[in-house]
């Protein structure tokens, strides 16, 4: 794909994106690999590495990037409601994980562009807009 993209001069970038289901391809691990390999980007997806993981974990994820060399990120973020099986829906975001999330970015030297995915993504930006100046 990414010889295509070059042979046709198109202006875009392919950015795969991290997957909440361990069966899938798309821990953040497989996604530097992929990227380091092929000259692709990634987008990593909060929700689906907490899904994935288990547990929230904002700065460890930061951290791994900052040591792989990774100085800016295009991210998606929301709250999502879980079953065992991974993620099930999308949910409004509660403040709390704006917060984490918003303190981690700020603390690390990556620079984020966040995409909300809720099921109101203006209200939940604007919450979050608001968090952020309050920190």
């Amino acid at each position: 794909m990414q010889e295509i993209i070059k042979k046709n001069k198109w202006h875009v970038s392919l950015a795969p994106e991290t997957t909440c289901k361990r069966s899938q391809f798309g821990t953040l691990k497989e996604l530097l690999k992929l990227a380091k390999e092929t000259g692709c980007f990634f987008t990593v997806d909060f929700a689906h590495i907490e899904a994935r993981q288990g547990k929230e974990n904002y700065p460890e994820v930061l951290q791994e990037l900052e040591e792989n060399g990774i100085k800016k990120i295009h991210c998606h973020f929301s709250g999502i409601e879980y079953s065992e099986k991974g993620e099930r829906r999308h949910v409004i975001t509660p403040s709390d994980k704006i917060k984490k999330l918003l303190t981690a970015i700020e603390k690390s030297k990556i620079q984020a562009n966040v995409i909300n995915e809720a099921p109101s993504p203006v209200q939940d930006s604007i919450k979050s807009l608001k968090i952020l100046h309050n920190l």
